[in-house]
């Protein structure tokens, strides 16, 4: 037999900060031999130096040359076909996609026709037109990977923290699922609201390549994706309980971007950085990613014209985080001081509610002011008529806390990565993403139209998973 070797693709500060402990964890306990990392050429010297440090070295390391995004990134796909070929001659392979999100369709593609094994990062295709992002495209795409691995005996599985996580999904969801068994009732309200502590200043709008704008996407395409697959998957519960009604999503949405950042964020705030220098304003672009989104959300049944679920979805960034600094500091990850905080609260009628709140903030014992490592903290609330279903308190709630380093978002990727390198289908398996995407498409496509009404027509299975007892 031939020994698992993995192939990185995109080897930058997620992959180099977080990936690589899940990854050296299996090299570790032997499920897979080795290791090598595939970039682009212009990003030779950053990736060497990042792999100075690394406690496993590469087997190998290539370089591609830069290729234009519109071509499809049909040279480096070629280049790619024949270091997969070298290598596979020894060695069986597994790759993970962690380029930036633009790259990923064609790379993923070739793995599905070819009968490898894939990991992607989330957003999982990023269609984008003459430089411009086309929402329209994005369940289109990968209705068509799902379609060419229908024939394959490959593992393809999407790297998604909410189908992990201790909070939102093992307290919250599992729990949900639990109670909607016992009690046949439906879920009646969801409210997510995110806030990710991103403050960019406007020339990064123009220069960043890691969570760009300047393609046409932002927020959503960005740290929104997980959210908007949690929000899906507690939607689709419900068809447990109406399994043949004909329901249907009606969402609207209001966002704002960078051109609404000097109102948003006055220049009085912008001169507390340290550093600071009065740059100019003005945007070179009009067509940039949005910052913050919010949608109201109703779940509706066709027939009777009956409303089932209501619900909200904040997905913003224009929120309290840690940057006090104009200039990047000289730090691996998290550049521009991201910390987030999120709220999900889900209730099952007159019954029983849970809400589940997770933040990030800064570490006591640091060593300076760009010291960015965080810890988290999470608080778990329950409500019940506690008289009807006689199994708990009226009110409850409980706190869990994470060190530096063992973060809730990491375990439940570190849980992907376990299983998908041991060669164990996983519950982030590539089809099972659809419905959240279509919704994300038609979030994306609302952008544009704002205020209008979305329909779309809710004709998914219902979301469970087996149940600890």
């Amino acid at each position: 037999m031939k020994p698992k070797h993995l192939i990185i693709i995109g080897f930058g500060p997620v992959a180099n900060y977080k990936y690589c402990r899940c990854i050296f964890r299996q090299i570790e306990k032997g499920y897979i031999h080795s290791y090598s990392v595939v970039d682009l050429q212009s990003q030779k010297n950053a990736i060497l130096q990042r792999l100075k440090k690394m406690p496993i070295k590469p087997f190998k390391v290539f370089f591609l040359a830069d290729d234009n995004p519109n071509s499809g990134y049909r040279k480096n796909v070629k280049e790619f076909d024949d270091i997969c070929k070298k290598l596979s001659k020894e060695m069986d392979l597994k790759v993970v996609i962690a380029t930036e999100a633009r790259a990923h369709k064609p790379y993923l593609e070739y793995c599905v026709k070819n009968n490898i094994d894939s990991l992607v990062t989330k957003p999982i295709t990023t269609p984008v037109h003459n430089g411009v992002f086309a929402p329209k495209e994005l369940s289109k795409e990968l209705k068509k990977l799902i379609d060419l691995s229908k024939n394959t005996s490959a593992n393809h599985a999407v790297i998604c923290l909410g189908r992990y996580h201790e909070i939102y999904e093992k307290n919250v969801r599992e729990t949900i699922q639990q109670k909607m068994n016992i009690l046949k009732a439906p879920i009646t309200s969801i409210h997510l609201k995110t806030a990710s502590g991103v403050w960019n200043m406007f020339s990064e709008y123009e220069t960043r390549e890691d969570h760009p704008y300047k393609y046409g996407y932002g927020m959503l395409m960005h740290g929104a994706y997980h959210y908007i697959d949690i929000f899906m998957n507690l939607l689709r519960m419900n068809k447990s309980i109406y399994p043949n009604h004909k329901l249907s999503l009606y969402i609207s949405t209001y966002s704002a971007a960078p051109k609404d950042q000097s109102i948003r964020i006055p220049n009085t705030l912008n001169q507390l950085l340290t550093g600071y220098k009065n740059k100019s304003t003005k945007l070179p672009r009009k067509n940039y990613g949005e910052t913050d989104i919010v949608a109201n959300i109703c779940l509706k049944d066709e027939t009777t014209k009956q409303v089932l679920t209501l619900g909200t979805l904040a997905l913003e960034q224009t929120t309290p985080g840690f940057r006090h600094w104009q200039n990047f500091p000289k730090v691996p990850y998290n550049i521009n001081g991201r910390l987030h905080s999120t709220e999900l609260d889900v209730r099952l009628s007159t019954v029983f509610s849970i809400s589940g709140n997770v933040v990030k903030f800064p570490i006591s014992a640091r060593n300076s002011v760009t010291d960015l490592r965080g810890r988290n903290f999470g608080r778990i609330i329950t409500r019940s008529n506690a008289v009807l279903l006689g199994d708990q308190e009226f009110y409850h709630e409980k706190e869990i806390h994470r060190e530096y380093g063992n973060s809730f978002s990491f375990t439940a990727e570190l849980q992907i990565f376990d299983e998908w390198l041991q060669g164990r289908e996983t519950k982030s398996s590539l089809a099972s993403h659809l419905p959240s995407v279509i919704l994300l498409q038609k979030l994306a496509e609302s952008i544009s139209k704002p205020g209008k009404e979305i329909k779309i027509p809710f004709d998914f299975e219902t979301y469970e998973t087996k149940l600890e007892i």
